[in-house]
């Protein structure tokens, strides 16, 4: 720190886990003491360099979170939402083992979203596995693309107990769209509900409750690793297998919930010419750091 020209590389990254850790075991707000001292180390590295101003001149920082986090019922029983029994007309993979003899399902729970894998998908066994999802009421959504029952359907489905059901699918032609945040125009058929109230802005849809929704799900339906179909919780609740518990009394994560996908960022330190996204996004980090080292994004594979 004392020798400012060469005390950083061009760029460094410092992960602090310990909010994360502190709020799935307490909750957030009771782990707000975690960002208390967060705080204060920051200010010794301020003042180690000279104070804020000083720094700021010379380097640029960016404080952010690849999630939020949302409080779980203190009821263990209650705060678990026990997969393989919602699945128990399939045989499911124990924990840590991959495919066997008789192993019809692979259950991916990951905190309040989990995703299923099945050996041998056809439409009717989707239609099962859905609807023995969709009869556990601490299930919020059930999410899968039609390509991976290998119809000729391409789009993205999302189906609710209570709210209905919903299909899209990048729009082209005339299709009837809806506008996001980023400009993307996406053809619809079925119920907005299943994300909860809408807002419109300038011809541009909001989904105040599941913030950038249709981009989230398409992201992970088109990945090559992406289970087959996906559930998420609804507030309060986590997935698990026997193995795994739920971070009852605690906080978790995971979901399309603004509670479980809204953490905040900071950026200061930048010159002018550097705009900020309007709505940023964790996909936003890699371009806006590479701008603020004078590196062209088009230009980076």
């Amino acid at each position: 720190i004392r020798d400012r020209e060469h005390a950083f590389p061009d760029f460094t990254l410092a992960y602090f886990p310990d909010n994360d850790f502190n709020s799935h075991a307490q909750g957030p707000e009771s782990a707000a003491h975690t960002l208390t001292q967060f705080d204060d180390y920051l200010g010794q590295i301020f003042d180690a360099y000279g104070g804020i101003d000083q720094m700021l001149g010379d380097i640029a920082i960016i404080i952010t979170g690849d999630h939020s986090q949302s409080n779980i019922v203190s009821d263990p029983n209650d705060a678990a939402i026990l997969l393989s029994e919602v699945l128990q007309d399939f045989s499911a993979a124990e924990l840590g083992k991959g495919w066997d003899d008789g192993t019809d399902i692979i259950l991916c729970p990951n905190g309040r979203v989990a995703s299923i894998y099945h050996r041998n998908l056809t439409q009717e066994n989707a239609d099962q596995i859905i609807a023995n999802l969709l009869q556990e009421p601490r299930i919020d959504q059930v999410i899968y693309s039609g390509r991976h029952l290998g119809s000729s359907d391409s789009g993205y489905h999302v189906v609710t107990r209570d709210r209905g059901k919903l299909q899209f699918e990048k729009a082209s032609g005339q299709q009837e769209t809806l506008h996001d945040l980023y400009g993307t125009r996406w053809a619809w058929r079925g119920d907005l509900g299943v994300f909860g109230e809408t807002e419109s802005d300038d011809n541009v849809t909001i989904f105040p409750e599941y913030p950038n929704p249709f981009e989230r799900i398409a992201g992970i339906l088109e990945s090559s690793r992406s289970g087959h179909i996906w559930a998420t919780a609804r507030i309060g609740h986590d997935f698990v297998i026997p193995g795994i518990d739920a971070h009852a009394g605690g906080g978790s994560h995971g979901s399309l919930h603004s509670l479980d996908s809204s953490p905040p960022m900071f950026v200061a330190g930048t010159t002018s010419d550097i705009q900020l996204p309007q709505h940023p996004r964790s996909i936003d980090l890699v371009p806006l750091s590479l701008k603020i080292l004078n590196i062209d994004p088009e230009k980076v594979e």
